[in-house]
């Protein structure tokens, strides 16, 4: 297999599930005591989150594309950056660093493709629901994407950073966050995105009104996929 880099940290919390999941697929492949070979840059969330509150996505930028630049010179072959907003940056990455970057939201698009769903709905931060970074992606899949209205945009981001990415989990989040699927699901979504790497944390399939894509477990999927490739 090659070598898988992961930039990760953005936050611990879910770069975690990525290091599990993909060591577990790679198992599940080889048998035995094997395990992925991958390094980790893990970042400073914080710094990330006093950029966010700034606008200043370029310093975050230059931080994420120094990560894969040491992990290009670490030696790996296949790069993920374990979170969905921070895939503002990922044609940046992809003109600096001669690494295969597998995107997060075109390995979701195919999972919503496969299950023969055209229309989903869209959960994140404001940033992935707004952004025409991850939006053009879907729908150049050819699905059509259905997004909260402002105020559950405002709840589902302020909850990502207030509470998730600090390791709360309020039942009264998980609550409204089940209800805004039903909401979608009413204005027509067949399936839902859980769009940031934190929300699977607090929202599980049983529980959901519709089927949902976990886009932790389907990059993680996708990454093993490609370094066997």
């Amino acid at each position: 297999m090659r070598t898988i880099g992961l930039i990760g940290g953005m936050s611990w919390l879910s770069t975690v599930e990525y290091y599990s999941h993909i060591n577990r697929l790679v198992n599940d492949r080889l048998g035995g005591s094997h395990s992925a070979k991958c390094y980790l840059a893990s970042l400073d969330f914080g710094q990330i989150c006093a950029n966010n509150a700034s606008g200043d996505h370029e310093s975050t930028g230059l931080l994420i594309l120094e990560a894969a630049q040491k992990l290009e010179a670490s030696g790996c072959e296949v790069l993920a950056i374990c979170a969905n907003t921070m895939h503002m940056h990922a044609e940046r990455i992809r003109s600096q660093v001669p690494l295969e970057l597998v995107h997060i939201a075109e390995a979701t698009a195919e999972a919503i493709t496969q299950a023969q769903i055209k229309s989903v709905g869209l959960l994140g931060t404001k940033y992935v629901m707004e952004g025409e970074f991850y939006l053009q992606t879907l729908q150049n899949a050819g699905l059509r994407v259905l997004i909260p209205d402002q105020g559950d945009r405002e709840f589902v981001h302020t909850a990502i950073y207030d509470e998730l990415t600090q390791n709360r989990f309020v039942p009264e989040t998980k609550s409204r966050l089940l209800a805004i699927i039903e909401r979608l699901q009413a204005d027509g979504a067949e399936g839902a995105i859980l769009g940031c790497t934190e929300l699977p944390l607090i929202v599980a399939q049983p529980e959901s009104a519709l089927p949902l894509f976990d886009t932790t477990k389907l990059h993680a999927d996708a990454v093993v996929a490609r370094a066997f490739a």
